[in-house]
C-alpha cells in the first residue's frame, strides 16, 4: 500500500467503524436467536457487500476490507464485553447411557 492509499485508508475509518457498529448491533437485533459465530458471518457478510460496491470504483477500499475484518471482531467482542449482546441458552450434549 503506496502512502497516499495508506493517508485515504486511515481517513475512511472512523467512518467505517460507524457502519461497523451500527451494522453488528443491527444484526445482533436482527438476528437474536442466532448463534454468535452466525451473527458474526452476517455481520462480516453485510460489510463486505457494501465494500464490494464500493470497490467497484476504486482500489483504495480493498485495502480498507483487510483493516475491517479485524474491526468487526473487535467491535463484537466489545459488546460482548460490555453485555450489549442478548445470548440464548447454549446447548448441552445428551448424557451418556448409563450402562
Amino acid at each position: 500500500m503506496n502512502l497516499k492509499a495508506l493517508i485515504t485508508a486511515l481517513t475512511l475509518i472512523p467512518s467505517f467503524l460507524t457502519l461497523v457498529n451500527q451494522t453488528v448491533q443491527a444484526v445482533e437485533q436482527a438476528l437474536s436467536g442466532l448463534s454468535g459465530a452466525d451473527k458474526l458471518k452476517a455481520a462480516e457478510a453485510q460489510i463486505n457487500a457494501f465494500l464490494a460496491a464500493a470497490i467497484a470504483d476504486t482500489k483504495v477500499l480493498t485495502d480498507v476490507q483487510a483493516i475491517l475484518a479485524p474491526v468487526i471482531g473487535s467491535a463484537v467482542a466489545a459488546f460482548n464485553a460490555a453485555g450489549l449482546f442478548k445470548h440464548g441458552p447454549k446447548a448441552v450434549a445428551d448424557p451418556a447411557p448409563v450402562l
